[in-house]
C-alpha cells in the first residue's frame, strides 16, 4: 500500500492523475480513486494531509527573488494548499475553500 506522501508525490508529477483525481472529486469517489491506486486512505485524510503538508512547507520569510516571482506571476512559492490547487482547478462540488 502507498502512503499518502507517496500518493501526493505521484499526483503532483502526473497530469493524468490530477485529472483523474479531479473527476473522482466531482463524482464524490475519491476514496475509490485512492484505493484503485493502492492507497488505503479517505478523501478527508487526503484533504487533511495536503493542508498539513503545505502548512509545513510554507516559508516563514520570502526572499526578494521569491516575492518578485510571486508578484510577477513567475511561480507560486507556496505550491499546493488544497485539493483544488493539487488538481489545478476548482473541482470540489461543496465546501470548497479555494
Amino acid at each position: 500500500m502507498k502512503t499518502l506522501q507517496e500518493m501526493y508525490e505521484e499526483i503532483k508529477k502526473s497530469d493524468d492523475l490530477k485529472k483523474a483525481l479531479a473527476e473522482a472529486v466531482k463524482a464524490e469517489k475519491v476514496t475509490d480513486f485512492l484505493k484503485a491506486h493502492d492507497c488505503d486512505a479517505t478523501y478527508d485524510e487526503l484533504k487533511e494531509f495536503v493542508a498539513e503538508k503545505t502548512a509545513q512547507d510554507k516559508p516563514i520569510k520570502l526572499s526578494d527573488e521569491e516575492l518578485d516571482n510571486a508578484a510577477g506571476g513567475d511561480g507560486d512559492p507556496f505550491e499546493y494548499t488544497n485539493i483544488c490547487d493539487l488538481t489545478q482547478g476548482c473541482i470540489q462540488p461543496t465546501d470548497c475553500q479555494c
